[in-house]
């Protein structure tokens, strides 16, 4: 994936954590997914606590909240991207690279490519390892470490959803 990119790695802990490291394996933040009626999320890095809720339970609208405030959306599109909106930041846009393959690519609303999102199975665990490299110049947010956790909830959206078809 090239000199130029950062790479960062997610790692799931049993059914509902995912871990985010670096190169290093120091961890940088935790995505716990939650279950009620809706799949929802809580985000942890350093001293922070964000949160993903559903809109409402029949939305495929989530809110991203910090504790003090609303600080963007994702929408879901029958195109199956997700588009991440934040207040101050321009609109984000995560797809599939292709039909055959299983990595995705995030892309600001010019089509400029910001990261690439490489998810795996672990048989041995049926865990998820993903890898993750970006631009650092091309990322609009100041806090990468929380678009990469919003992008590992919308993964594990998009797999309930495509499991739950049928």
């Amino acid at each position: 994936m090239g000199e130029i990119l950062e790479h960062f790695r997610v790692k799931q802990n049993g059914f509902s954590e995912f871990n985010l490291l670096d190169l290093d394996a120091q961890t940088l933040g935790k995505l716990k997914l939650m279950r009620a009626l809706q799949l929802s999320g809580s985000i942890s890095i350093a001293n922070s606590v964000y949160r993903i809720e559903s809109i409402s339970l029949w939305s495929s609208r989530f809110e991203i909240k910090s504790e003090e405030s609303k600080l963007g959306e994702i929408k879901f599109n029958w195109k199956g991207e997700a588009i991440i909106e934040f207040k101050d930041y321009p609109e984000l846009v995560f797809k599939h690279f292709s039909l055959w393959d299983s990595s995705f690519k995030l892309m600001d609303k010019n089509g400029q490519l910001v990261c690439f999102f490489k998810p795996k199975i672990i048989w041995s665990s049926m865990n998820y390892e993903i890898e993750i490299a970006h631009h650092p110049w091309v990322l609009p947010f100041e806090e990468k470490e929380l678009i990469f956790l919003i992008l590992t909830f919308v993964y594990a959206y998009q797999s309930q959803m495509s499991s739950n078809v049928g």
